[in-house]
């Protein structure tokens, strides 16, 4: 560092690394964005195909082939269903950081269904903000 009469001045060196450091930040900046932006845009979209899917399965009541026969539609393409049992089945998308994606979860009985519910992974009593409505099929 400098003395002058009006105080001290940062040192050639001082000045190339607080230059350096804001260079990295900036770096770290452009390449995080996009990364960010594109697991939002992700989440979003995975969120409207579940709801979709949601929305056809809650309009009737359906058997277990057709809710095997609508998930094999093109649009449901990214969507997975898992059949846990023979009366608990859920479907679901690619899993996003911090449980922000929706799940499907159809419950049937005697090869019906009998209620849908859209729930994030971490919570089986939760209804999501925006998901559709339960329904029940009684």
């Amino acid at each position: 560092m400098i003395r002058t009469k009006r105080g001290l001045l940062f040192g050639m060196h001082d000045r190339v690394e607080v230059m350096r450091k804001a260079g990295i930040a900036v770096l770290l900046l452009a390449f995080l964005a996009p990364a960010v932006w594109h697991a939002r845009s992700t989440a979003e979209r995975n969120r409207a195909v579940v709801g979709s899917v949601a929305a056809q399965l809650s309009s009737r009541q359906m058997s277990a082939s057709e809710v095997r026969l609508l998930l094999q539609n093109p649009r449901y393409k990214d969507l997975t269903l898992r059949e846990w049992s023979s009366d608990d089945w859920v479907v679901d998308s690619a899993t996003q950081f911090g449980a922000t994606n929706w799940i499907v979860r159809i419950i049937l009985r005697d090869g019906r269904t009998t209620s849908i519910h859209v729930r994030t992974p971490d919570s089986d009593t939760r209804l999501p903000e925006g998901a559709p409505s339960d329904k029940s099929f009684n």
